[in-house]
């Protein structure tokens, strides 16, 4: 008995000592800080740098609020934010590049790696600078580099069957949030909405003073009675209204001549800080692939009824919108007009 447990005792010593070497020797030549890629808390990080050999780049920055920016021009996408912040503190690594593959994966990263430089509380000098490469024959691991180092890992996120090179993506259109408007009913001061074919129908509603007033877009033609419960309502939509995709640019010189012409909708939101958010909605003619192709009887259509141009203004990009999405926000002067009785009224389109 006192054998056994001797054996017992020296195995687990011998035991101990391997597991110990070997991950010595995987290790042992790489610099603690050479394999760390993960930021502990991402609440520190206010910029993130992406940038690739084909010239495309860009720099998100978070706001005082809390909100993210792309290039300091367009809202990033909330999702895609969540996802490249849960790799930057989940990321770690699996094991070091193997000999046989390092030339490879050297070359590899060096044309065609994404730059990460990452930078805390506001700091103009980066925490972390490394590089992402491409995914292992597995995909279950991402080739990563800390800059100024020559030993490349293959790293991943435990329990994560997957690689995490596309969240790092430096093009700009990946990170747009696709907003229209996504405001608050109390982040508004005022709504203008203008048809170009039925002017009667267009107003404006104002509540920059706390009272609800609603006009014509000229200041004219105040309600006396308007529907409070209703405008509540309405300012409620403006809160959830998305495009369906930017208009590609190789697409955009074949419409030149209708974005040339009047939009036939047009939307201007001012919010309580003056910044003004606009969007001129232009037909979309008819297409090859356009889902609907004849009118309820049978005519050949001139108009896709599914699908519209849209024009967006600060940011200056033209977007396809989907018709149901907009739908939601065409109403008349008239609709929140409590005093109208039985007035006839005229559609809108």
């Amino acid at each position: 008995m006192k054998n056994n447990k001797t054996l017992l005792l020296l195995f687990v010593v011998l035991a101990g000592i391997t597991i110990f070497y070997i991950y010595k020797t995987k290790y042992s030549t790489v610099k603690e800080e050479l394999r760390d890629f993960a930021v502990k808390d991402t609440a520190e990080i206010t910029k993130i740098y992406l940038a690739d050999r084909e010239g495309n780049a860009i720099t998100l920055t978070r706001g005082n609020g809390g909100e993210w920016k792309v290039n300091d021009k367009y809202l990033a996408r909330r999702s895609n934010i969540l996802n490249l912040l849960e790799v930057i503190y989940k990321v770690d690594v699996r094991t070091k590049v193997a000999k046989s593959a390092y030339n490879n994966v050297i070359k590899r990263i060096a044309s065609n790696g994404i730059k990460c430089e990452i930078y805390l509380n506001g700091k103009d000098k980066a925490e972390k600078i490394y590089y992402v490469g491409g995914q292992t024959e597995d995909i279950l691991g991402t080739f990563m580099i800390i800059e100024n180092s020559n030993s490349p890992f293959v790293t991943h996120i435990p329990g994560f069957n997957g690689y995490l090179t596309p969240r790092y993506s430096p093009k700009e259109s990946n990170w747009k949030d696709p907003a229209l408007f996504t405001y608050q009913p109390e982040e508004i001061s005022s709504i203008k909405l203008e048809y170009a074919n039925y002017p009667q129908n267009s107003f404006i509603i104002d509540i920059s003073n706390g009272n609800k007033k609603v006009t014509s877009p000229d200041g004219s033609g105040l309600l006396s009675e308007p529907d409070t419960i209703g405008i509540d309502n309405y300012l409620r939509l403006y809160s959830t209204i998305y495009y369906e995709t930017e208009v590609a640019d190789k697409t955009k010189s074949g419409i030149d001549s209708l974005l040339s012409t009047p939009p036939s909708i047009s939307f201007s939101v001012v919010d309580k800080q003056n910044k003004k958010r606009e969007l001129f909605i232009f037909p979309m003619p008819l297409a090859a692939n356009s889902m609907n192709q004849v009118d309820s009887i049978g005519r050949k259509l001139k108009y896709d009824p599914d699908r519209l141009y849209g024009y967006l203004q600060p940011e200056n990009i033209l977007v396809f919108i989907q018709q149901q999405t907009i739908n939601k926000l065409f109403r008349r002067k008239i609709d929140f007009d409590l005093s109208r009785g039985q007035r006839p009224v005229q559609n809108t389109r």
